[in-house]
């Protein structure tokens, strides 16, 4: 063994040290910052700009922290004949795609035979697939007899949002999602679109997310239903001095319409009334989806589909999004 690799290996230690020492002090001063701006007197207090700004630096030295710490944790795990530690798996829902990597050769190095397989070394990591657009072909057969060819049987044509039209449900419900959910103006979703080679412009994105708006109003006005029949609407006039059974904030409820003011700078206008009601209905619906626990684009797409099926009025409770079953 090389008498200099322990020499080596500690140089390479003290300077990894060095790193992490110099990391840990921006992240203490990132510390410091922070606390007064959000304590300090007002002349003390950063910008919104300024603030953001080393709050980039911190993540960045975070990074830095966890691969040093995951590097030291591997190297002793191995000094002492241990596996690794794993991060948690929380990913048991996505598919797999497997690929085996052989060695080049698994001739024995004696040269008596091929070496046999003994176990495995497995590792996963997450990748992604970018946004694919597919065309669905719906063919419906027609069944005449061959004998007295008097009558002819076919399925009916399923119900659509836009009859006769190109979108999906599903296509719908994911443009409604990326502009109330993702803050994404439709002319922003039309530049994604125009990089596919789909040329689509933005009033058809309007129009078809009206559409869908009016399909769904009666599960808006359920929502509006359950609503007025809350013990509390978490709202400004809340009389919390007069029932202490009432939470002192409207957080619950500025929690979820912050995220509106974002999606209003990127889109500017709503348009016109008609448009500012279908805006605050449709983000509504995103998020009661955020609040129930539910994938916001898959509930409108079935919602959609089940009501264009007929759904029963009687039922509509079925359709509310903390009703709905992910797994159907």
């Amino acid at each position: 063994m090389d008498a200099n690799i322990p020499s080596r290996e500690n140089a390479h230690l003290k300077a990894r040290l060095a790193e992490v020492q110099e990391a840990n002090r921006r992240l203490e001063g990132i510390l410091r910052a922070s606390q007064r701006e959000r304590f300090g007197k007002s002349s003390e207090k950063l910008s919104p700009d300024q603030f953001n700004l080393p709050l980039e630096d911190a993540e960045l030295a975070q990074g830095v922290l966890e691969a040093a710490q995951e590097k030291a944790e591997a190297a002793l795990a191995r000094a002492q004949g241990e596996e690794p530690r794993k991060p948690a798996r929380n990913r048991g829902h996505l598919p797999r795609v497997e690929r085996v990597i052989e060695p080049a050769s698994t001739l024995c190095p004696c040269g008596c035979s091929e070496m046999a397989r003994i176990g495995e070394d497995v590792s996963e990591r997450l990748d992604v697939i970018p946004a694919q657009f597919q065309v669905l072909v719906t063919r419906r057969p027609r069944y005449a007899c061959r004998r007295c060819s008097q009558a002819v049987v076919q399925a009916h044509a399923p119900e659509h949002v836009v009859p006769g039209g190109l979108p999906t449900e599903r296509l719908i419900a994911w443009i409604i999602i990326s502009k109330f959910g993702d803050h994404l103006p439709f002319y922003r979703q039309a530049g994604i679109f125009e990089r596919q080679g789909l040329h689509l412009d933005r009033g058809t994105f309007g129009n078809w997310a009206g559409r869908a708006c009016f399909h769904l109003m009666p599960v808006i006005d359920h929502m509006k239903v359950h609503l007025r029949a809350a013990d509390r609407i978490f709202v400004d006039e809340t009389r919390f001095i007069d029932d202490g059974t009432l939470e002192l904030d409207t957080n619950p409820v500025e929690n979820q319409i912050r995220p509106i003011a974002l999606t209003r700078k990127n889109a500017l206008f709503a348009g016109n009334e008609i448009g500012a009601e279908n805006w605050a209905m449709l983000a509504s619906l995103v998020a009661t989806c955020k609040l129930s626990g539910v994938n916001p684009v898959g509930y409108l797409a079935d919602t959609l589909r089940a009501i264009l099926d007929g759904h029963p009025r009687s039922r509509i409770d079925d359709l509310m999004s903390w009703c709905y079953d992910q797994a159907s």
